[in-house]
């Protein structure tokens, strides 16, 4: 709780020195000019859930399990909503998502783990490459922006080497999934878990957990293309939705260069983890990359779009909230342990 209480105070202190220079009025008048159509921001959202849904059914198949879209919609959601509220909310979300598959469609916690740490592998490996080629692609644009990017070596140079980390982390994690629980690397990892007699159930879930894996060794190169295109497609709708929102407030930009804003955005916002939301670490990295894209009242503009965008992490965040709550509350699920152990 200190930790988040914090973190939301650093961040809020962030957000009001990034926006000192301001205008309510001119913020206030952008966002009124769009009336109803500041809903459009939504739909990339959707479509990323749907991509995003498809490609892990595509990886429960191989594991012979074949979960209904709207399940995984739904655990997806969820898992955003963790991710959007708790410092470092992605290793609660990703966490949570086994228990929450459990308690839907009584999967056993260590084949929806299995999958869920697939899939996280997947998206390192599809992060990667969407950072890789969104600054190939910023790169061939001549804007005045891209020439003072190309005068600051430390900002492109540390989004490739999160790129090439992303996606080295993501293979590596892959190989040491799929090698099974009888390989020398896995009983090394599983022999790191505590030998006390209360925490023998973590060391059987990893073992049941590394066997699921397993499964993954039939994973065709068709299948496996068709998971990294599906997530690669979800990452570039997220800058869909910065263009389309950029739009929305009048801004005419290439394609091409909102891909490296949302790049670095979602990369410091990732690095920060321990702020909720990234709050602030977003406000300001925004601040400034709109100021270095030229953009006309780059002040207020982005203002507008990250309270655009704030507001559509909070309709997130209520309905993923509101479905963990569904989900928890509908029915009783067996005691953890019990999946962990196979009593």
């Amino acid at each position: 709780m200190l930790t988040w209480s914090g973190g939301l105070l650093v961040g809020t202190c962030i957000v009001m020195w990034a926006f000192r220079d301001s205008n309510v009025v001119s913020i206030s008048r952008l966002l009124l000019s769009m009336k109803a159509s500041a809903l459009v921001i939504l739909i990339p959202f959707l479509a990323i859930v749907f991509m995003d849904s498809i490609a892990w059914r595509i990886l429960f198949r191989v594991l012979g399990v074949t979960p209904p879209l709207g399940t995984l919609a739904v655990v997806r959601t969820a898992g955003e909503a963790i991710v959007l509220t708790m410092p470092g909310g992605v290793a609660a979300a990703e966490s949570l998502k086994p228990i929450l598959l459990q308690r839907t469609m009584a999967l056993d916690i260590s084949i929806g783990s299995a999958a869920v740490f697939a899939k996280k592998c997947f998206v390192a490996v599809s992060q990667g490459t969407y950072v890789l080629v969104g600054l190939i692609a910023g790169s061939l644009v001549l804007t005045r922006w891209q020439t003072e990017l190309a005068g600051k070596p430390l900002f492109t140079t540390a989004m490739a080497v999160a790129g090439f980390v992303l996606f080295a982390a993501g293979i590596g994690g892959l190989m040491v999934g799929f090698s099974g629980p009888g390989s020398p690397l896995m009983q090394r990892l599983i022999r790191l878990a505590p030998t006390r007699k209360w925490d023998l159930p973590v060391r059987s879930f990893l073992e049941r957990t590394s066997d699921a894996m397993k499964g993954f060794r039939r994973l065709d190169i068709r299948d496996a293309a068709k998971v990294l295109g599906l997530l690669i497609v979800a990452w570039l709708l997220e800058s869909v939705e910065s263009y389309l929102t950029l739009m929305l407030l009048g801004v005419r930009m290439p394609f091409q260069q909102v891909l490296p804003i949302e790049i670095g955005v979602s990369l410091l916002r990732s690095l920060v983890f321990v702020v909720p939301g990234g709050i602030g670490v977003q406000e300001l990295s925004i601040a400034t990359l709109f100021s270095l894209a030229g953009i006309s009242d780059p002040v207020n503009t982005a203002a507008a779009f990250t309270v655009l965008r704030r507001m559509k992490e909070l309709i997130i965040v209520v309905s993923g909230l509101g479905m963990i709550a569904f989900i928890m509350r509908k029915k009783k699920a067996a005691p953890l342990a019990e999946h962990i152990t196979g009593e």
